[in-house]
């Protein structure tokens, strides 16, 4: 609300048809803009603290902000998106059409008519309305915000992502949007860009930095991981642990991600399915066994699955495959117990076996 009041401000006189110049001094700057009257600015500020809330008001002290001496497109394109609000679609027709007789060049204008394209069920019109609003000021974040919204829901993520990566980068809106959509469709490399970027601009919440440490590690940019999950807010964050030695790993610090593991508590870790697969990534394969032997007696997640890889390496595929076939994902093609069983038979001579249970049945 702050900042649309803000944007108002500045669009009340920026909008309107030229009528006197008035010299202002701000922060010692001396700048020349139009005059407003004190009339319409009380109003305007009154109807943008009604907006939302109370929109029939909002129309109201809308229309008095309009009522005096010089109109104003921006603050016809505000009134009309309270009309909007209200149902009120032919109102908001001839609201619009005012603004635009005013000033065309208004961004507020093209993104009320995109609202009211949409309320009549138009979305090549709301489209279009809002490609407008874009071309108007490629800086401005909100066309491209909502660009992309509306392909996401139309099930166009990916063009929508493409919309987010051209638009203004400076802005932490648009990175943020590109990285959560990113993150919901999977894409690591998006959301390591999107993270790195939003992270030199403004700080990062902690959801935000689990997920986006993730998808750099995902994304094989390790580097990236580090530095997003390295801060003390993330040191109780469940799987963060996990995360942070996986990353070092990555970067080569085996070392460190042996500390790491080794001074972490289980459950810190995940589990101790997780902390048996991180202990065989370092090359613990013995406490990696022994560990997972006591998570699957504790049923707990990914446990069979480090059992059997550990088995595999020290006493042979026949182990190896009992503990396989015991994980409760075993019959999920793609789950790392069924490629470990593949493993197992291919590694007892059974290559036939080995493919059918992979989901790649020999001719």
């Amino acid at each position: 609300m702050r900042a649309a009041l803000l944007t108002g401000l500045l669009c009340l006189g920026a909008c309107a048809p030229k009528t006197y110049p008035v010299a202002r001094t701000i922060d010692g700057v001396r700048e020349v803009g139009t005059f407003v009257s004190p009339f319409a600015y009380e109003h305007f500020v009154r109807a943008e603290l009604a907006a939302g809330e109370r929109d029939a008001e909002a129309v109201e002290l809308y229309e008095l902000a309009r009522a005096g001496a010089q109109d104003d497109a921006y603050v016809a394109s505000r009134q009309a998106e309270a009309e909007i609000r209200l149902g009120q679609l032919d109102a908001a027709e001839r609201t619009l059409a005012e603004a635009e007789a005013l000033e065309p060049d208004t961004e507020e204008l093209w993104l009320a008519t995109a609202e009211l394209r949409l309320a009549r069920e138009d979305a090549d019109g709301a489209m279009n309305a809002l490609v407008r609003a874009a071309r108007l000021d490629p800086t401005s974040p909100t066309p491209v915000l909502r660009i992309a919204e509306r392909l996401a829901r139309d099930g166009a993520a990916q063009r929508a992502l493409e919309e987010l990566a051209e638009g203004p980068q400076d802005h932490p809106a648009v990175l943020r949007a590109q990285l959560s959509l990113a993150l919901e469709q999977g894409d690591a490399r998006r959301a390591a860009t999107a993270a790195e970027k939003l992270a030199a601009r403004v700080p990062l919440v902690v959801g935000e930095l689990v997920q986006a440490g993730r998808a750099a590690l995902e994304a094989g940019r390790p580097a990236l991981a580090s530095r997003l999950l390295a801060g003390p807010a993330l040191d109780r964050e469940p799987g963060v642990p996990a995360l942070r030695a996986r990353t070092l790993l990555a970067l080569g610090e085996r070392e460190a991600a042996e500390a790491l593991v080794l001074a972490t508590a289980p459950d810190a870790l995940g589990g101790r399915g997780e902390a048996a697969r991180l202990l065989l990534a370092i090359g613990h394969t013995e406490m990696a066994r022994d560990m997972a032997a006591v998570g699957r007696s504790n049923a707990e997640p990914a446990s069979e699955e480090a059992l059997g890889r550990a088995l595999l390496e020290l006493e042979g595929p026949g182990p190896a495959a009992a503990a396989f076939a015991g994980a409760r994902d075993v019959d999920e093609p793609g789950s790392g117990a069924r490629e470990g069983l593949a493993e197992a038979a291919e590694a007892s001579g059974r290559a036939a076996l080995a493919a059918e249970i992979a989901g790649h049945p020999a001719p």
